[in-house]
């Protein structure tokens, strides 16, 4: 069973380099993460997943808490080389969503296109009609 550290114990967890410190073993947050990520690119469910994807049907996924939902994208589009369209209702969710994406697969394959700029640019081109 982990140790559970107080607030006041933990470091900031930068996704370079970076370890949780307490009295036990040191664990390296990279280590951790590539384990959650090889237990979830290898499940069953993922694998149908990316079937789906890699053959082209339309696939919908619901109901992914927390990071959960930023991991399986950047999954699928690490696997598929596919875009993935991901859409929330509250901004604050989505725009933490695309920072665990910047920092899972890079700012050059995520996007973050929020309604206020669509608006904007559709009254812009309604104007210039």
């Amino acid at each position: 069973m982990g140790e559970t550290l107080p607030a006041s114990r933990v470091e900031a967890i930068s996704p370079r380099a970076a370890s949780l410190h307490g009295s036990g073993p040191t664990m390296n947050y990279n280590s951790g993460m590539r384990r959650i990520l090889d237990k979830l690119s290898t499940s069953p469910l993922m694998a149908a997943l990316l079937d789906s994807v890699k053959n082209r049907r339309e696939t919908n996924v619901t109901a992914l808490a927390g990071s959960l939902r930023s991991l399986v994208t950047a999954l699928i589009h690490q696997r598929t080389g596919e875009p993935v369209l991901m859409v929330f209702e509250e901004k604050e969710e989505a725009d933490s969503v695309f920072a665990d994406l910047v920092t899972l697969i890079g700012s050059d394959h995520a996007l973050l296109y929020q309604e206020e700029h669509h608006t904007a640019a559709t009254i812009r081109d309604s104007l210039d009609a």
